[in-house]
């Protein structure tokens, strides 16, 4: 049975309780929140489309970026696609920033 990714998902590897990266995943579409101030403020980081996965274990999509909501926003990638994993109740992907690389992984909330 093909693991069911809608829902809500946290990072567990931002290094700190009060600045991570948070996600909403529904039928069609992922959107990934900077989250800080102890979840006070939130700003874009990426919309784009979701992909359910067909069957079970290891899993991944590509997400095409929605630039009609990310183009506004400072803080948003601008990469064109992105890369998504799913492994072991995990979800991993890249985030890049000032030249600096950095995989993020979300769990379940």
């Amino acid at each position: 049975m093909p693991a069911d990714l809608t829902g809500e998902w946290m990072s567990t590897n931002s290094g700190s309780e009060d600045s991570y990266q948070s996600a909403t995943i529904d039928s069609g579409s992922i959107k990934i929140n900077w989250v800080s101030d102890g979840g006070n403020t939130k700003a874009l980081y990426w919309a784009g489309s979701y992909e359910a996965p067909t069957e079970s274990g290891v899993y991944s999509w590509d997400s095409q970026n929605d630039t009609e909501k990310t183009s506004g926003a400072m803080l948003a990638s601008s990469d064109p696609i992105k890369t998504f994993s799913y492994n072991d109740k995990v979800i991993s992907y890249d985030v890049s920033a000032m030249g600096v690389t950095k995989t993020v992984t979300l769990e379940r909330k």
